[in-house]
């Protein structure tokens, strides 16, 4: 049989031509890490005063004013309004105005620096949690700036409330084990008792 000659990922071949800003800006930068990690900073202070902004045109119904507004004062039409106009998902263009609305309700202080350091995903895992009533913004910020995504969506998901709507916020423990069959069956009976 012929040796197939072992296939070239697209993405580790240099590229012929591309943006010259983007190639000026690599050549001139010592660390590509702390110059994506900057990128990423502008890019999430975007998301932050994008959801501003966003929000204020929800709020005083700016969209209505748009020519052919009328089509957007049905049930829908400020969805509608954020994918034509703008090309976003309404998905993330609200999660965008929640963070921004969660993050000035909470009073935290220079949000938007918080949220461009997070990212918005984190910002948003965590934004509904910062207008519960008994909320610990400082705190939250602080687990959502220590942990992975993954890591703060389970400790959030993994807290609950006893005793009403106004009781304690408790974190609910979920405990796996494996047992070899014969030993499952011991502890299953014990755990039926």
């Amino acid at each position: 049989e012929e040796e197939k000659e072992p296939e070239v990922d697209p993405l580790d071949v240099p590229l012929e031509s591309e943006d010259p800003e983007v190639a000026e800006m690599v050549s001139g930068s010592e660390n590509l890490i702390e110059l994506a990690q900057s990128l990423e900073e502008e890019a999430n202070t975007k998301v932050w005063q994008m959801g501003g902004v966003l929000f204020h045109i929800r709020q005083t119904k700016a969209y209505l004013e748009v020519e052919g507004g009328d089509e957007y004062k049905e049930t829908g039409g400020f969805q509608k309004f954020i994918e034509e106009h703008f090309g976003l998902e309404y998905r993330v263009a609200m999660y965008w105005i929640k963070i921004y609305h969660a993050f000035n309700v909470a009073g935290i202080e220079d949000a938007a620096a918080k949220v461009a350091k997070l990212g918005w995903t984190k910002a948003k895992t965590i934004a509904p949690y910062l207008l519960e009533e008994d909320s610990k913004p400082d705190e939250l910020v602080e687990l959502a700036e220590n942990n992975t995504v993954q890591e703060l969506s389970e400790a959030i998901k993994d807290t609950t409330t006893v005793g009403g709507t106004k009781g304690e916020r408790v974190k609910r423990l979920t405990l796996k084990y494996r047992f070899l069959e014969e030993a499952a069956a011991t502890v299953e009976g014990i755990l039926k008792a």
